[in-house]
């Protein structure tokens, strides 16, 4: 059976609708991603948002690219030349995608897999030039690169997951990267030319399904995994405070005693803290403040607020602070509810600090 295009018939026209949706999911998941960029530029994980922005465009880019050339391009010439334009956008994207990560990342060599795609992308260009109706051979290539890609990342992303048991379990995130793949690959191949030809417009249909579905996944898993700063965890914390609901201070601990802008000894950083605490004291879940580049997270305990201030808003260190509140004030309750003002009763809270911290 061979299909002609551009397709036609009700089939079709539900097809477009639903490529339509598939478009503007893929662009609305990119915008999504740009807005937390835009929010924070200096965070990491923000920078590392920034490229899932790309590869969300480019799908979305290449989806429109075919819904042109499939249901509204009747030279056949024309047709393939949109194809061409498709795949090329969604190399593009994938590439600058994979620059970015490999800017904060090292897999095996320093740029390794953008050198790659940009011989991929020159192989595509020279082989267009010579016959532009068979570059979409290389459709396998490009995936089984990017595919090979992802699992370097997956496995660096596993090993902070592993150096940082707070984190979770990344298997839980590994199913969503798994199942998004799958089932993009599987809803993309039953999409081209060859398959509809093969299975008729039938196999169009569950292949679009898949992809929409694909993309939900993608979406839940880009949004769930950490930073690859969280590697170093230990090196963003400044200082560390624990103030009583009262206005005291109860314990200090500095990371960086050459950073003294947050130096406790100072009336001017104490009077900072007990400000912010009034302004986030009405608030029972963390707050986050951003100040002269520092990040300032509080979180309220029953009894008192923990404050840490470090040089990014990592999820690990929004876990540890929880932790620390809460042995605290598991160890300290009763004292902590009439508490007289003595500072000699909390000095054991070091230790707890360094079980939590070191």
């Amino acid at each position: 059976m061979i299909v002609q295009f551009p397709l036609t018939g009700s089939l079709a026209q539900w097809l477009v609708i639903l490529e339509s949706l598939i478009c503007l999911l893929s662009l609305e998941i990119a915008l999504i991603f740009m807005n937390k960029v835009v929010k924070n530029k200096r965070n990491v994980k923000r920078l590392e948002e920034k490229a899932y922005f790309w590869v969300f465009l480019g799908y979305s880019t290449t989806i429109l690219f075919f819904i042109i050339s499939d249901y509204y391009v009747v030279d056949s010439s024309l047709r393939i030349i949109c194809l061409n334009l498709g795949y090329m956008s969604l190399a593009i994207c994938a590439f600058i995608f994979i620059f970015i990560i490999e800017k904060y990342k090292i897999f095996k060599r320093k740029f390794l897999f953008s050198i790659i795609f940009v011989i991929y992308l020159i192989f595509f260009a020279i082989l267009s030039l010579i016959d532009i109706s068979i570059t979409q051979i290389l459709s396998p290539i490009f995936f089984a690169i990017f595919i090979t890609f992802f699992i370097y990342y997956s496995k660096e992303l596993n090993s902070i997951f592993e150096k940082n048991p707070i984190l979770g379990n990344y298997n839980k995130h590994l199913i969503k990267l798994f199942a998004g793949i799958s089932l993009l690959i599987i809803g993309f191949g039953l999409t081209i030319d060859f398959s509809i030809n093969l299975f008729g417009l039938g196999s169009r249909l569950i292949g679009d399904l898949f992809q929409l579905l694909a993309l939900f996944f993608l979406y839940f898993y880009f949004s769930s995994i950490p930073s690859f700063s969280e590697y170093n965890w230990q090196q963003k914390i400044d200082s560390i405070f624990i103030i009583h609901k009262s206005g005291l201070l109860i314990f200090e601990r500095s990371f960086k005693p050459g950073d003294t802008y947050y130096d406790s000894a100072t009336s001017g950083a104490l009077t900072s803290l007990k400000m912010m605490l009034e302004t986030v004291s009405k608030k029972e879940t963390t707050s986050f403040i951003e100040k002269k580049g520092k990040h300032i997270t509080i979180h309220p305990g029953k009894y008192i607020y923990g404050t840490l201030i470090s040089e990014e808003n990592l999820v690990s260190l929004q876990i540890l602070l929880k932790n620390f509140i809460d042995k605290i004030e598991q160890t300290y309750g009763n004292v902590l509810k009439d508490w007289d003002g003595d500072l000699k009763v909390f000095r054991p809270i070091g230790q707890i600090a360094k079980e939590i911290f070191f």
